[in-house]
């Protein structure tokens, strides 16, 4: 089926490129596609304002202050950190960032590791609290949260921000925005952030001389447009490495010179919509999200026996298609099919394995005076568990 659909699109497309003798009548501005893709509701929208304003540089320091919201880290900056929404577990909360899946397969559950996604050239996050697995699939059982990222300006706006403070901690940031062209616009980013930090052993006790040290790098791209006569297209990715310096503990002799966790995170995706007339804009998106943690722990000396080589890798690929029109001005209907492949392997330890599923969903969505009333049914094939049906009102 899902062949079925792009092939649909394409044909469709092709048409109407075809047809450009004839008279085409806009009705209304169209909506930018990263508004308007798979938005359903967002419970909470943290603006732009809001960001700047915050002093925060991470998405979970953000997050720590939402209603509903508990942000629980595991030892010292950029260690594992969980996201609970509504109470539930941290892997039943859904993280897309510009639509990507960032859910890591290689992590028990498909939890996100919210340690060190920064809040470099964010937009804007929009926060879904509570089940909306009709849209999202069932990694939406807690919530939904949304990270969109800037987009290309029409006048070039460039900024060059630097830190620094106590640990021997030093910051650089760089973003740059414009136009291309007439028709393309493109968004860069890029920062560098490194702290010497402090030892979680305490130097009051014996063995103890090492500072736990944290670095972060992070790069991003995005470029948005409309080929003449073509789709709108969106294209953009994201690159973020990390690395922590970890003890054994926190009392005498714990502190350890060569233990550390390295994080990698790659995430790319290019959308397309088409209008073809006020009841059919199909949207084609491809998605994937790459995931590298390696905790390692070398020989401190020929006598030392605690040591630890773990290298885990999580991959993500998607492909949906989605058409939202506008039956009047009160009524939206959403319908869409996707397909996923996850893959994760574990060094040395576990070859590669793959698992794919697809969805097919329907909803309405109709405002009613002050009441809204949203209706959807789901259906999700997975290549072990089989079918399943979900249905929200």
């Amino acid at each position: 089926m899902l062949r079925y659909f792009v092939f649909t699109f394409l044909i469709l497309t092709i048409q109407t490129q075809a047809k450009s003798d004839e008279t085409i009548i806009v009705r209304a501005e169209r909506v930018p596609l990263e508004e308007s893709m798979n938005k359903v509701r967002a419970d909470r929208t943290i603006t732009q304002d809001d960001i700047d304003h915050s002093g925060y540089v991470l998405l979970n320091e953000i997050l720590s202050g939402e209603a509903g919201i508990h942000v629980v880290q595991s030892g010292p900056e950029g260690g594992q950190t969980s996201v609970f929404l509504h109470g539930l577990k941290s892997e039943h909360v859904l993280v897309l960032l510009d639509g990507v899946p960032m859910n890591d397969p290689s992590s028990p559950g498909r939890s996100y590791d919210f340690s060190h996604l920064s809040l470099t050239n964010v937009e804007r996050i929009e926060i879904v609290k509570g089940a909306d697995s009709i849209h999202y699939g069932s990694d939406a059982l807690a919530g939904v949260i949304k990270i969109w990222t800037r987009p290309g300006t029409k006048v070039w706006q460039s900024l060059v921000r630097g830190e620094g403070g106590g640990h021997h901690t030093l910051g650089a940031l760089a973003e740059t925005r414009g136009m291309l062209s007439e028709k393309f616009s493109l968004s860069l980013a890029a920062e560098e952030f490194h702290t010497r930090g402090f030892s979680a052993a305490s130097s009051n006790y014996p063995g103890n001389v090492e500072d736990d040290g944290f670095s972060r790098q992070a790069a991003q791209f995005k470029v948005n447009g409309r080929i003449e006569g073509g789709p709108h297209l969106m294209l953009g990715g994201k690159w973020e490495q990390s690395k922590t310096a970890l003890d054994q503990g926190g009392g005498a002799y714990q502190d350890d010179l060569n233990y550390s966790l390295k994080k990698e995170e790659r995430s790319y995706f290019l959308q397309m919509d088409k209008a073809i007339n006020e009841f059919w804009a199909p949207s084609l998106t491809l998605d994937r999200a790459e995931h590298v943690k390696i905790a390692n722990d070398e020989k401190d000396s020929p006598t030392d026996l605690n040591t630890l080589f773990e290298h885990y890798e999580g991959t993500l690929n998607k492909i949906s298609l989605q058409n939202s029109p506008m039956w009047g001005e009160n009524t939206k209907f959403t319908m869409g099919v996707e397909g996923t492949q996850e893959s994760m392997q574990i060094e040395q330890q576990m070859a590669e394995r793959k698992v794919t599923s697809t969805g097919v969903f329907v909803s309405v969505d109709h405002k009613w005076g002050p009441a809204a009333v949203l209706a959807g049914v789901r259906n999700d094939h997975h290549q072990i568990f089989g079918d399943f049906q979900s249905y929200s009102l």
